[in-house]
């Protein structure tokens, strides 16, 4: 895979073992919705992230899947319950929306706090508004898992690439989690 315009793979740090998580950081999950299921379609992607207080990320894990809605809904809860997340980020627009009443409607209690993430411009933008923290060495992925081939291709060929969906999670949270260290510090989960 040659490297991409935009971000490049030796700019991610990798980590061995995840930190431990100390006062003040979170686990946030973000999701890049899609509602089809057929090959040729989008994945609906979750990806997880500890949210250091000094302002480094760590991408936990990365799950993809092609779910119909219902389906969709009960996997949102499922992985935040595994991953015990503090907030889960959701693109506050088209199906993102929808499954964010979707989930509202159906809390039982499991849910953990959610943010309706209006993103300010287009998908190129909002990967170039995160690229020096990238750059800055801020943003680690682990050192081996199983998705992660996955991920390189698909941020090394954006936006070029057939699928863009890991691209658009990993640029959400990273967005938001800056909005979120500027503008609402030690608030989180706002709608």
């Amino acid at each position: 895979v040659p490297e991409g315009g935009i971000v490049r793979w030796e700019w991610f740090p990798r980590y061995g073992e995840l930190p431990g998580i100390q006062p003040g950081d979170e686990i946030i999950q973000s999701w890049d919705v899609a509602f089809k299921t057929g090959d040729q379609n989008d994945f609906s992607v979750c990806s997880t992230w500890l949210m250091k207080a000094d302002g480094r990320h760590f991408l936990i894990a990365v799950d993809r899947f092609r779910l119909l809605f219902p389906d969709l809904v009960r996997k949102v809860v499922e992985l935040a319950v595994r991953d015990a997340a503090n907030c889960v980020v959701i693109e506050a627009c088209g199906p993102g929306s929808m499954l964010c009443d979707a989930l509202v409607d159906q809390d039982t209690g499991d849910l953990p706090e959610l943010s309706e993430y209006e993103p300010e411009a287009d998908k190129i933008t909002r990967v170039a508004a995160i690229s020096a923290l990238i750059e800055r060495g801020q943003v680690f992925l682990p050192k081996d898992a199983p998705w992660l081939e996955d991920l390189r291709r698909e941020l090394l060929q954006f936006p070029r690439g057939r699928h863009d969906d890991q691209v658009d999670s990993v640029s959400q949270y990273l967005n938001w989690a800056e909005y979120h260290r500027r503008h609402r510090p030690g608030i989180i989960g706002w709608i």
